[in-house]
């Protein structure tokens, strides 16, 4: 393995959870671990904004998981645990959301743990239990509390976090923005974050203070001019699994007001907790703001794990693990295989340029029919030679550039053997999108050729060859 064997190394799952936690797991090994939420937010405090691969640019998976359920008293509680759990092994993740991908009338949204395991969390069978009560993080004057120490496991009563948060111009509090003295005094998003959320909710306030007084986003609209000059910008909020909702509605004398869900007899509701990269949100009421949020990860989502390997800190910062696409343009030799004897291409070549080398494109999946071009990239092109003009050629595509072979051979000079798409027009009034594209003498070696996208993103060796090569 690489000199960056001892570095964070963050892991994307190109088709799905179970990819990117068992690649994740390889990295990190047998002495290593998988990154809890508080994990991430030290990896932001130890890094700053505004490069591809800073953490705050970028959105992660985390081993932390929530759970609702009723506890031991008859009453609904919230529990945040971190790196330990029914749900800290990618068996226990793929048993709770079961619940969902493994139901055939479609009817079952969420992830779901036993009763009995929700007990068991909260009389302490998985780690240490600290029961946070919403007035722990208030001090005298009314004050925040700026350090409190979060448990592996963490247990909050529902009502009490809704007594003391509530409802608030009609906003759930799972749904509404939060200020850095908002959130600090949150109970639930401090459970997330852990012992290190003051210190992030205020990092996290500074870059946006910066991000407001030199963009001023908010100036271009004039129903929220004078937003970006507020001493505290709203940074944040608590959510809630969309599709697996926390609250119910309730009718009572005093109008309507959220409770909490009682979830199915036998169960509690169980997910994965993940964060958001730095998003630019904008809402009538608050206007532009630059946001990032934990929340609640949902089984469709796309994941990305943190391997923390044996020897590795977080204040190193995190790398990302190579992309299998751009893998293979950027080392396309080590990649190079023997083609197939009797494989006959399609012509004419679409090429695509990258990384300074042309390459051609796999044949589209329907080359005699309207359809997409195949992304994916097959020979290595020795040399080209522009011949004759660039033409152009419309289509009637609704939501993807999809054409016919056909339309390019009809212009096409006799002598071309292949051609590049050099730019397209967004769908006039007439439903019509324009092509223009342009055409080579390509000398193309179809003796050797790249494996698909696929087949590198399912091979971890085979991908991890190339880490920073």
């Amino acid at each position: 393995m690489s000199a960056a064997a001892n570095r964070p190394v963050a892991f994307y799952g190109w088709h799905g959870i179970v990819e990117a936690w068992n690649f994740a797991s390889k990295y990190a090994g047998k002495s290593g671990h998988l990154a809890t939420l508080p994990e991430i937010v030290e990896l932001r405090l130890g890094a700053e904004p505004g490069t591809n691969d800073s953490p705050w640019e970028n959105w992660y998976t985390s081993t932390s998981a929530e759970y609702v359920g009723v506890g031991m008293d008859g009453r609904i509680k919230i529990i945040v645990a971190h790196g330990v759990g029914p749900m800290s092994t990618i068996d226990g993740i793929k048993a709770a959301y079961k619940w969902e991908w493994g139901d055939k009338t479609r009817c079952n949204n969420g992830g779901r743990i036993s009763a009995q395991e929700f007990l068991s969390l909260e009389a302490g069978k998985y780690g240490r239990v600290r029961h946070v009560i919403p007035n722990d993080l208030i001090g005298q004057h009314e004050r925040v509390i700026r350090m409190i120490d979060i448990a592996p496991v963490n247990v909050l009563d529902f009502q009490d976090y809704l007594d003391a948060t509530g409802l608030t111009d009609g906003f759930n509090v799972f749904y509404r923005y939060l200020s850095t003295p908002d959130a600090l005094r949150d109970p639930l998003i401090r459970m997330r974050l852990g012992s290190n959320a003051y210190r992030y909710l205020m990092k996290h306030e500074r870059i946006a203070k910066d991000f407001h007084a030199k963009e001023r986003p908010n100036d271009e609209y004039r129903q929220s001019e004078g937003l970006d000059d507020r001493d505290h910008p709203y940074i944040t909020r608590v959510e809630s699994s969309p599709n697996c909702t926390y609250t119910v509605r309730s009718n009572t004398t005093d109008g309507r007001t959220e409770e909490p869900r009682i979830p199915e007899e036998g169960y509690a509701l169980a997910h994965l907790l993940n964060i958001e990269q730095f998003m630019r949100m904008h809402t009538a009421e608050l206007g532009v703001m630059l946001a990032t949020s934990p929340g609640v990860y949902e089984w469709f989502n796309g994941a990305k794990f943190v391997a923390v390997p044996p020897g590795a800190t977080l204040k190193q910062g995190v790398l990302m693990s190579p992309r299998p696409d751009r893998a293979i343009r950027a080392n396309w030799e080590h990649f190079m295989q023997a083609a197939e004897d009797d494989h006959t291409p399609v012509v004419p070549f679409l090429l695509e340029q990258s990384h300074g080398e042309w390459f051609t494109r796999y044949t589209r999946a329907s080359p005699h029919e309207q359809s997409g071009d195949d992304r994916d990239v097959e020979f290595h092109v020795r040399s080209v030679e522009q011949v004759g003009d660039d033409g152009h050629f419309t289509t009637d595509e609704m939501f993807a550039l999809r054409y016919n072979l056909t339309q390019v051979r009809a212009i096409m000079p006799r002598e071309a053997n292949a051609y590049e798409i050099v730019d397209h027009s967004p769908k006039g009034r007439d439903g019509l999108t324009t092509v223009w594209v342009r055409f080579y003498i390509a000398d193309v070696d179809t003796s050797r050729r790249l494996p698909r996208t696929a087949e590198v993103a399912r091979n971890y060796d085979r991908l991890m060859e190339v880490f920073v090569r």
